[in-house]
């Protein structure tokens, strides 16, 4: 589980050309201690076209902890409260 702690549009153009609109997520958790100490963070991206499909709202999920899911490339799907 992490804690989204902040997010920030980052709309983009790819090398075909196509526009992609969407955010950069951060999300935070706790370091393992038997690794290191305090909380790290992640930049994650999810588009609009996610956010509109699985209906999240990041203005309601700041500050709030998230279970986040993946595809199966790796990259941010989904974002579900936990609270």
């Amino acid at each position: 589980m992490a804690k989204l702690i902040g997010y920030k549009r980052a709309d983009f153009t790819t090398k075909e050309g196509q526009t992609i609109t969407g955010c950069n997520v951060y999300l935070s958790n706790e370091v393992d201690p038997r690794v290191g100490a305090g909380v790290s963070a992640d930049r994650l991206y999810l588009s609009d076209a996610k956010m509109e499909r699985e209906n999240i709202n990041l203005k309601n999920l700041v500050g709030k902890n998230v279970h986040a899911y993946f595809n199966r490339y790796g990259k941010l799907d989904s974002l579900v409260a936990a609270d």
